[in-house]
């Protein structure tokens, strides 16, 4: 399965749970879609981005784990838009897609420039789940 453009790269981690990390800026040509969401000149990262993070990471959790080549049917219930996301252009954000084992659960955290260094997860922002 090819790489996803805004999904990143699987990271190692317990087996309860699998996360991806992507670093994002719209400044970069395959992240410049972004810009075109705007709301009250706001750049906003969209909604149903968060929805094709969660899917694009159980596609890759399924794909891995048969042999078909059959897309997977995901159904996402229960959705919470917990915060809205303001992309800067002049600020890159990590953003990790968390699959919670048996793919019962996700969420979608960012943390942004100034607190990319630091190893707290108080400077981590839950957005979706």
């Amino acid at each position: 399965m090819s790489a996803h453009p805004l999904l990143g790269i699987r990271q190692l981690n317990e087996q309860t749970s699998a996360t991806w990390k992507s670093l994002i800026n719209i400044n970069l040509p395959q992240h410049a879609f972004l810009q075109d969401h705007k709301i009250q000149d706001a750049t906003l990262f969209p909604a149903v981005v968060y929805l094709e993070l969660a899917t694009a990471a159980c596609q890759q959790l399924l794909s891995s784990k048969e042999d078909d080549q059959q897309q997977p049917t995901i159904i996402f219930e229960d959705i919470n838009f917990i915060k809205a996301l303001i992309l800067n252009e002049h600020e890159l954000m990590e953003v990790f897609t968390q699959i919670i084992m048996p793919m019962r659960e996700w969420s979608i955290i960012l943390c942004n420039q100034d607190n990319l260094n630091k190893y707290s997860l108080n400077k981590f922002t839950l957005h979706a789940q």
